[in-house]
């Protein structure tokens, strides 16, 4: 799966100018959905999210939800100095829409190790 994420990431980038890398806007990526040959770029992923319904796939959205909680705790630390609101992030009550038993079980210790994830150091 690692090298579908760099390719994936490499179709998100654009070249302006030779060496000046940027991310796609937003509307450029919408836009580019357009084409099916770059939806094809972004294979697996629009797939894996179509239709996507958390009790059908629980150890997606446990995945989803943890990197949910990253993002948000990135704007908690970065994103308020430049005008981001914080918010909440309700980590167990968006586990518990996957309504597996596996993962209602141990609740607690999916909730710890997702808020842990982001006091890791690299």
């Amino acid at each position: 799966m690692s090298d579908r994420l760099a390719a994936v990431a490499d179709a998100l980038v654009q070249s302006p100018q030779p060496g000046n890398d940027t991310v796609l806007r937003f509307g450029d990526f919408e836009l580019s959905f357009t084409d099916p040959a770059f939806v094809d770029r972004l294979a697996p992923f629009p797939r894996m999210l179509d239709k996507f319904n958390p009790v059908k796939k629980p150890i997606l959205w446990l995945r989803l939800v943890c990197f949910g909680y990253i993002c948000n705790e990135f704007i908690r630390s970065e994103g308020e100095a430049v005008g981001f609101e914080v918010r909440d992030f309700p980590v167990r009550e968006l586990l518990r829409k996957a309504q597996d038993p596996h993962i209602e079980k141990s609740l607690e210790q999916y909730e710890r190790a997702i808020k842990e994830v982001c006091e890791t150091k690299l």
